[in-house]
């Protein structure tokens, strides 16, 4: 079976407070984007074997999250089960998209399907839990909201139902999420995030906000030197996704014009429905 587990960007990622399992709480919308994806097959196999092709990837194999998926998954159920598993990497690394939380939850999709396991979808999520915060978003596909650590989530509508165009943009730079939090200061009494959404698109950009914007701007002035570059080209609403680097920005339907940006920047159209 073939699989495309998709990216994501988050609209708002507010963070809250401390957790004394030494995560945070949080509320952040998160909008899977289909058409900009990495690449799974899953396969029946008399052993285990995994094959990694497109953006190289960094570290030790076992510390890979298709890798921790299949395992997890095989310990769960407590069965030596063998796939072959060849994940295509087109999802940039340390971007915020959720890339490799995608291929993890879509590695138990792929596996629960091929050998026809029979886990549940609440099954699914609970393992998911195990393997990131974000990685839950990815089980249904569809806008979610997300509080706790990000993987209590729950469907979104924000009474817009309206179709805009979207462009991604990626510049040369990798941030760990685990430093990018070193630099935030929760902060807790602020309008929740879901009745933000339900405003028109046009006040998000006095009213939402990425919490990690400020932590990283003065690290990483590039960022807000795009974020300027997107509003300046008319978008709507512009903000970093998740811990970065990736930015993007929201357009009215057939007024995108693309900002000019150096080669070595990763740059995608595409489009965003708002529920």
């Amino acid at each position: 079976m073939i699989y495309f587990p998709p990216c994501k960007i988050n609209i708002g990622l507010h963070i809250l407070s401390k957790r004394s399992d030494a995560y945070h709480n949080l509320e952040t919308a998160f909008f899977p984007l289909s058409d900009i994806s990495d690449v799974l097959e899953i396969s029946p196999s008399e052993k285990e074997e995994f094959l990694f092709t497109g953006i190289p990837i960094t570290g030790e194999k076992g510390e890979n999250l298709v890798v921790q998926a299949a395992n997890l998954l095989s310990q769960y159920t407590g069965k030596n089960f063998s796939c072959r598993i060849h994940l295509h990497k087109a999802i940039p690394f340390g971007s915020g998209l959720g890339g490799g939380s995608a291929d993890a939850t879509y590695t138990l999709l792929g596996i629960n399907e091929t050998l026809n396991l029979g886990l549940s979808q609440k099954e699914i999520y609970l393992l998911c839990t195990e393997l990131g915060s974000d990685c839950a978003c990815f089980v249904e596909n569809k806008p979610t909201i997300g509080k706790e650590r990000g993987n209590i989530i729950s469907p979104l509508s924000c009474n817009i139902h309206q179709c805009y165009d979207l462009l991604l943009v990626i510049p040369p730079i990798s941030i760990s999420t685990k430093d990018a939090y070193k630099s935030i200061t929760p902060q807790s009494n602020r309008p929740s995030l879901e009745s933000l959404l339900q405003q028109p698109i046009a006040s998000w950009k006095s009213t939402i906000f990425n919490d990690f914007e400020n932590a990283l701007d003065t690290r990483f002035p590039l960022l807000k030197s795009i974020k300027d570059q997107l509003y300046d080209t008319g978008a709507i609403y512009a903000s970093l996704s998740g811990s970065g680097s990736a930015l993007y920005g929201i357009y009215e339907k057939g007024k995108l014009i693309s900002p000019s940006f150096p080669n070595s920047y990763y740059l995608k159209q595409t489009n965003i429905s708002i529920p």
